[in-house]
């Protein structure tokens, strides 16, 4: 499963400015090619006018026609670079608002996962209690084993009908909340770094529930299981597992989505107290 979000805003390389449109290019050319055919139609026709030892009333006007066309020149300019203005700022306040959407998403999203994971740790963390105190009783009753098989009862021993019974509630009551807690995390985690331990986790418990049956059986037939094949304990792979998942919850769920950098929140953080 991907670990990007179900619903994304626009990633910051989007999230570009544009301080100039083709619109502004395409006005600012008109009128610089306007002015500039003027300029030659004005040398052709009134050069005489505006030759200065011959200047006149009329020669003053044109000098005041010039300096008014040029004072409008300016003034479509600066209107022209105020709207390129005030459209960054619109820009930047999209954007702004584009990451802090990101942000509360990301934090909804980060704040659903860790409250699934750290639901099933006490779960889990109970049932393996149980199971340590499970197993420790098999391992006694290792024991004794030799001197019931040589000495068969007429019917099952009260030690094996006692972890018999504990069995059942072990797993009517710890696995099926272990069960429950991991699956609903293995659900809604979605983080490849710690889904997989968690998935993994739920493999073990499917395990174990094959375990169990075979202790059950053995237990039935006046039998002691064998837990000199287990390598390690099964309530120290799941308190390994547990401790795995705690480790790994700081990297995989960071304060800031991790498709914005610091660069990009700070300019968000920036254009927000502009606002």
């Amino acid at each position: 499963m991907t670990e990007s979000p179900t619903v994304r805003a626009a990633s910051p390389s989007a999230r570009v400015s544009r301080s100039v449109t083709a619109g502004d290019v395409v006005i600012l050319s008109i009128i610089t090619c306007v002015f500039v055919g003027m300029a030659f139609l004005g040398g052709a026709v009134l050069w005489n006018e505006l030759n200065p030892s011959k200047w006149t009333a009329g020669g003053w006007a044109a000098v005041g026609a010039w300096i008014a066309g040029i004072a409008t020149f300016c003034a479509v300019l600066v209107a022209l670079t105020d709207s390129a203005k005030a459209r960054n700022r619109a820009w930047q306040s999209i954007n702004a608002a584009e990451v802090r959407a990101e942000q509360a998403l990301w934090a909804a999203r980060r704040d659903r996962e860790i409250g699934a994971l750290t639901a099933f740790q006490l779960p889990v963390r109970a049932m393996c209690m149980k199971l340590t105190e499970i197993e420790a009783k098999l391992k006694w009753l290792v024991e004794i084993d030799g001197f019931v098989t040589a000495h068969p009862p007429p019917g099952i021993s009260d030690q094996s009908a006692a972890i018999l019974t504990e069995l059942t509630e072990f797993k009517a009551i710890y696995q099926l909340n272990a069960y429950a807690t991991v699956e609903g995390a293995s659900i809604i985690v979605t983080v490849s770094s710690v889904k997989n331990i968690v998935d993994d986790m739920y493999e073990e418990l499917n395990q174990l529930d094959v375990l169990i049956e075979d202790w059950r059986t053995i237990l039935g037939a006046q039998g002691a299981p064998d837990l000199s094949t287990m390598n390690v304990s099964r309530a120290a792979i799941f308190l390994g597992q547990l401790d795995e998942v705690r480790i790994r919850i700081d990297d995989a769920y960071p304060i800031l989505p991790p498709d914005i950098d610091d660069v990009t929140w700070m300019a968000t953080h920036d254009a927000t107290m502009g606002q």
